[in-house]
């Protein structure tokens, strides 16, 4: 495992992840109830290929009110965590393997077992996760199982913040069932990437 310590959506941010499979992405790489390889895998494939041969991150270009929300809000949002559960948290940039083939951006990390994610949904979608309508957890399953894989830890809260709305803070232990069956998968991809890098490249000389 290696962090590299830089502002997350900085220029540094966004050239680390060229070309790695981000957890984000984990959803593209295996089917949520079988558990095979998804179809989407060729697309994201293609997509990390294109970052490598390019330089160029797709993700500079697919912006939203939503994300720059997260931004502006998830200070207070860490600070309201630290206050609720009386525990410190860690910023961080960008996690890989020591490969560099797989990478995660934890919102947070705390002490040595534990991460944290952070959403800041706008009124009404916050306030379904407050009643239970919508599944916090289910939602970001593969984001969160991703970050523990890849920061190589045992537990995960996940937390929907809203400033004027009590927060919603779930508790997410490791899925073993389903990370032993990504893990061989993201090999798979992480290959299928390098092999297409070097096939275009040899055309290009």
């Amino acid at each position: 495992m290696k962090i590299h310590n830089f502002e997350q959506n900085s220029q540094e941010w966004y050239e680390a992840r060229l070309g790695v499979i981000t957890a984000s992405n984990f959803a593209k790489i295996l089917t949520p109830k079988k558990l095979e390889p998804s179809t989407q895998s060729e697309v994201l494939i293609f997509d990390l290929a294109s970052e490598i041969l390019t330089n160029e991150s797709a993700e500079m270009f697919n912006g939203n009110y939503d994300t720059e929300r997260g931004h502006t809000l998830e200070p207070d949002a860490a600070a309201l965590y630290e206050m609720t559960k009386g525990i410190e948290t860690v910023k961080v940039g960008f996690i890989t393997n020591d490969e560099g083939t797989v990478g995660a951006s934890p919102d947070r990390l705390i002490d040595k077992n534990k991460g944290l994610e952070i959403k800041c949904p706008a009124g009404s979608k916050h306030l379904r996760y407050l009643k239970g309508k919508d599944d916090l957890v289910a939602e970001y399953k593969y984001q969160i199982q991703g970050g523990m894989l890849v920061s190589e830890r045992d537990e995960w809260d996940i937390m929907s913040y809203h400033p004027t709305l009590p927060p919603v803070i779930e508790t997410v232990k490791r899925d073993e069932v389903y990370l032993s069956a990504l893990a061989p998968e993201l090999k798979i991809v992480a290959q299928k990437v390098k092999d297409l890098v070097a096939e275009i490249k040899g055309k290009m000389k």
